[in-house]
């Protein structure tokens, strides 16, 4: 258990450093590979998105690839978002939770193999902060209830409304930050915690090593192919998540 564990967590921090995406496939590994309850795995994945949110907001601020105003607004709306969104969890039955996570790795991946043939022109409303508080809470609701990362949501939306990809991928990062905390508090909360301590030391070191190691190869790797092989995986994925599911129902 514990070697998938690590691999998953160094391979899933590699591909959070390198693009920002690939975090949704923690909680997929904890829930349907491990067996965890779906809660253990939020909080699991959770609270490795803080770490590679700290480490990625650092560095893409330290390139100056975040607009401050527009990620604090985000930011604080996404952390009230999450902490509607646990709630909304709780009252859910974990079949329900499993289908929306499934939903939005499917989701997710398709996304991923769209083609922006043509940069967009910036919309107006990336400078609307009413849109801006709407997208971040809709974002914290979504991701906390599934255990999507921020940036894997919030970079198709704000790349579809004309913003500088990687711009968008920094601000995802970031807000990633504030979606975990409250999200990991309210898991821990509901969780059983029996045995995770250790696991959870485990994790997030892994995923600490992994988040490094793709910073540093970041830029030797295809954008372009990395994004599409991640989105046919996570189709795959779903497509037999599902169908395991409803055969073993």
């Amino acid at each position: 258990m514990f070697v998938i564990i690590i691999l998953a967590n160094i391979v899933v921090g590699v591909l959070i450093g390198i693009s920002g995406i690939g975090g949704f496939f923690l909680p997929v590994v904890y829930n349907a590979v491990l067996g965890f309850d779906v809660r253990d795995a939020l909080l699991l994945s959770f609270a490795a998105f803080i770490v590679s949110g700290i480490l990625g907001s650092v560095s893409y601020a330290k390139a100056g690839e975040i607009r401050w105003a527009m990620a604090l607004n985000i930011a604080v709306s996404s952390f009230i978002g999450a902490i509607v969104g646990v709630w909304i969890n709780s009252l859910l039955p974990v079949d329900v939770v499993r289908v929306f996570l499934y939903l939005v790795v499917l989701i997710s991946g398709v996304a991923l193999l769209r083609k922006n043939k043509e940069k967009k022109k910036k919309s107006l409303l990336l400078d609307n902060i009413f849109f801006i508080l709407v997208l971040g809470l809709s974002v914290g609701i979504l991701c906390s209830m599934t255990g999507a990362g921020g940036a894997l949501i919030l970079v198709p939306v704000l790349v579809a409304l004309g913003e500088d990809i990687r711009k968008a991928v920094g601000m995802g990062i970031f807000s990633s930050v504030f979606i975990s905390l409250p999200s990991s508090a309210g898991y821990f909360m509901q969780s059983s915690a029996e045995g995770l301590s250790s696991i959870l030391v485990v994790a997030l070191f892994s995923h600490a090593v992994g988040v490094l190691i793709g910073s540093k190869v970041g830029n030797k790797i295809e954008q372009n192919k990395l994004r599409k092989g991640i989105g046919y995986i996570s189709i795959i994925s779903a497509v037999f998540l599902f169908v395991r599911m409803f055969l073993t129902s």
